[in-house]
């Protein structure tokens, strides 16, 4: 599990950073706050959530 949660958040930081253009301390500091990680599948598959409302569209 705890591999899987480190890849959904590395994901989450990189699309942050490509898309939205957020600098990696930007990135941090807004997963930091108001991230939600969620378990989708048995078999421990991760997902890493941030709510729209924290996002300006690109």
């Amino acid at each position: 599990m705890d591999f899987a949660l480190r890849e959904a958040n590395s994901d989450m930081l990189r699309w942050l950073m490509e898309e939205y253009k957020l600098s990696a301390p930007e990135a941090n500091l807004l997963m930091g706050t108001v991230v939600q990680n969620k378990i989708v599948t048995y078999f421990g598959t991760m997902a890493t959530l941030i709510p729209r409302k924290y996002l300006e569209k690109p």
